[in-house]
């Protein structure tokens, strides 16, 4: 085989199997975008619903920012579902639950008064303004 015929079978190979991966690649970007989408409505959904029932507006943005990337991460999982990189998708989901993992274990005090603020948040047990009192100092 010669140079000429061998560079044709490898152009024709390529041309193959880009003639498979468009369609795939095509509904993969469209489920992407469907998503991205639904994740903007989600956000703003969550975030209205949550800024009439809490007084924390800091404490909503955040929850509704949480909402969207749930879609953004649920979004792009299907599209690489869709277009047959679903080990590729696998992997990538455990390895980001790995390193939260490790991540918790390493940052366990912040992570442990990050949930603590976010308790308080949620029940409110004083306002601004009100005294607070605790061992010996007031304020």
């Amino acid at each position: 085989m010669n140079f000429k015929e061998e560079f044709i079978s490898t152009v024709e190979s390529y041309w193959q199997l880009l003639a498979q991966w468009t369609p795939k690649l095509a509904v993969g970007i469209v489920i992407l975008l469907v998503f991205l989408f639904l994740s903007n409505r989600a956000k703003r959904l969550v975030g209205n619903r949550l800024r009439l029932q809490m007084d924390d507006p800091l404490l909503a943005r955040f929850l509704s920012g949480l909402a969207k990337w749930v879609f953004i991460v649920i979004g792009v999982s299907l599209a690489m579902h869709t277009m047959g990189l679903g080990g590729i998708a696998s992997g990538l989901i455990a390895g980001a639950g790995v390193s939260a993992f490790i991540v918790g274990f390493a940052f366990k005090d912040i992570g442990e008064n990050f949930l603590a603020g976010i308790l308080l948040a949620f029940h409110r047990p004083f306002r601004v303004g009100d005294t607070i009192e605790i061992s010996d100092t007031t304020g």
